[in-house]
């Protein structure tokens, strides 16, 4: 699942998800 904050951002650049920082493409 992906996290309210910059979902559609996630779903189009899944490296701008840090690990460790509670931001994770799941």
């Amino acid at each position: 699942k992906l996290p309210v904050t910059r979902g559609t951002e996630f779903n189009l650049r899944p490296e701008l998800a840090a690990p460790g920082s509670g931001d994770q493409v799941v």
